[in-house]
């Protein structure tokens, strides 16, 4: 690789990732204010601006639900389904950061040839030939390629380094906890527990697996009605996760593909900034203007919702 060429890599690849690292950090701030907005609202405020028995979602479709029982249990909503929506989110992000990372490596012919031999390594050749056609890998296969990558890797942080098989295990939890709640209504199930590949892997590494509680007690009962809980612990837990696995993947793909030795380190050149990233400017001006053009007037918008009672609630 010429020196332009690789300058032009490192480049796209410190884009690339700084782009993942800034989209996660407003996730967070975004969980977070969700999560002040319900707990700080008062339950009278916060009772006026929901409908009270149903509400139409279409031209034809409305639902009903009960908004003294979500009143009453709103902690727990806080608790648990806040999370489990924005664990969803969270991995789309890290998810579309790997494949976007195989479609970068593939610009240039040596480091193409470095990514097929790793996925020969891993005895999946077949998922090289999907990224060349251009296709997505599926999570978990783009994680298996992954998690290699920064188990080699030597990363400057000595902090950082010491918890990387943590990291690898905390997201692979991550991962299977989010395709239970996707895939299967948010009930435990066999498929919680992984592929017998992905679990011989985590043994042969000496890493201890992420394994949630409540998957013991599903195994013991064979019950289908066990849910996956992913509380704001939790969530938290694997949000720390996903953004040093960013850091540590960085690291890693810049070392192997593309000989450099440099880390993501915003006190020396980056900073988080979130109107950037949301606006495409950091201009006040410009901000306020695409606020007052963009913005939903959600108070004025809320109290127009059709506000249906039971009896004439229907499909119409």
């Amino acid at each position: 690789m010429t020196n332009s060429l690789k300058s032009q890599s490192n480049n796209e690849l410190l884009k690339l990732f700084n782009q993942t690292d800034t989209a996660l950090q407003c996730q967070f701030i975004d969980y977070a204010i969700s999560c002040f907005s319900i707990k700080s609202v008062d339950l009278q405020t916060l009772s006026n601006l929901l409908p009270t028995q149903g509400y139409k979602i279409t031209s034809n479709w409305a639902r009903n639900w009960n908004k003294s029982k979500f009143l009453e249990h709103k902690e727990a909503f806080l608790d648990i389904c806040f999370p489990k929506h924005h664990l969803i989110s969270l991995l789309s992000h890290v998810d579309a950061l790997i494949n976007n990372t195989f479609r970068l490596i593939l610009k240039e012919k040596a480091a193409t040839q470095q990514l097929q031999q790793s996925f020969l390594q891993i005895k999946d050749g077949e998922a090289f030939n999907k990224i060349q056609k251009g296709d997505s890998l599926e999570f978990g296969r783009s994680l298996a390629w992954a998690f290699p990558h920064i188990l080699v890797s030597k990363h400057p942080s000595q902090d950082l380094q010491s918890r990387k098989e943590m990291v690898c295990s905390k997201l692979d939890g991550a991962r299977r906890a989010r395709n239970c709640i996707v895939h299967n209504n948010g009930f435990f199930n066999t498929k919680y527990e992984g592929k017998p590949k992905e679990i011989q892997y985590f043994q042969q590494k000496n890493i201890l697996r992420e394994e949630l509680d409540g998957f013991s007690k599903y195994k013991q009962k064979n019950s289908l009605s066990i849910p996956v809980i992913v509380n704001r612990e939790i969530f938290k837990e694997y949000y720390l996760s996903a953004v040093e696995f960013v850091h540590l993947l960085y690291f890693a793909i810049g070392e192997i593909y593309f000989q450099q030795n440099h880390s993501l380190n915003y006190e020396e050149e980056y900073s988080f900034d979130p109107f950037a990233y949301l606006f495409g400017t950091d201009d006040a001006k410009s901000i306020s203007q695409l606020i007052q053009e963009n913005t939903w007037p959600f108070l004025e918008e809320t109290n127009k919702i059709p506000k249906i009672n039971i009896p004439d609630f229907k499909m119409l």
